[in-house]
């Protein structure tokens, strides 16, 4: 999880002012607004941006619902994000309390714009390989976007769309993780967890 920050806007006012034009014409309110519009927009932060920005400690709480109760619990939980020097390639550990036991969770990581691909090592389970699509959106700088990763694959060993929203603000951060079951014919999105951080 990381992120850059884009280029800062062109100095419009120079422009708009080296050529006045007449108040009558109304040129002067459009360049007024045109200047106001190009500073106010948005920052364009790009899915390899968001993923950097995310470089190192965070901690928090991950709260899930158990399939089994149907009620929700909630575990202490630690992530440590660190970026390779290609850019790209991040390397993601997560750790858990799991009822009665320690949970040791390693992802390696690698984004494109639009595309995530990852490898999990979990001890006691074979490597698992996963690719999640990627959109950054409501991005306002490097430290304040909200992204969605979606990807098929299966939840309480069913088969399921699963969807993550990853949003972060400042130095917290929420993940929340929905799920669409596709062994049903409803199309609804159910709740499974959301892990909430902070950066330390």
């Amino acid at each position: 999880m990381l992120i850059r920050i884009g280029l800062a806007a062109a100095p419009l006012a120079l422009v708009m002012t080296a050529v006045p034009a007449p108040a009558s014409t109304g040129l002067a309110a459009t360049a007024v607004a045109t200047q106001a519009t190009a500073t106010s927009a948005p920052a364009k932060v790009s899915a390899i941006e968001a993923f950097v920005s995310l470089e190192g400690d965070w901690e928090g709480s991950l709260a899930y619902r158990d399939y089994q109760s149907d009620k929700m619990e909630t575990i202490p939980v630690a992530v440590n994000m660190e970026a390779l020097p290609d850019g790209q390639t991040l390397v993601q550990r997560f750790d858990y309390t799991d009822p009665g036991f320690q949970v040791y969770i390693t992802n390696l990581i690698t984004v494109t714009d639009s595309l995530l691909t990852g490898a999990t090592a979990r001890a006691g389970r074979a490597f698992e390989t996963y690719e999640k699509t990627i959109t950054v959106e409501q991005a306002r700088d490097a430290e304040n976007w909200t992204a969605v990763l979606s990807s098929e694959g299966e939840d309480d060993s069913r088969p399921a769309m699963i969807r993550e929203t990853m949003k972060r603000t400042g130095d917290t951060m929420t993940i929340t993780k929905d799920v669409d079951f596709l062994d049903d014919d409803a199309a609804v999105w159910e709740f499974r967890n959301r892990i909430t951080l902070k950066q330390s």
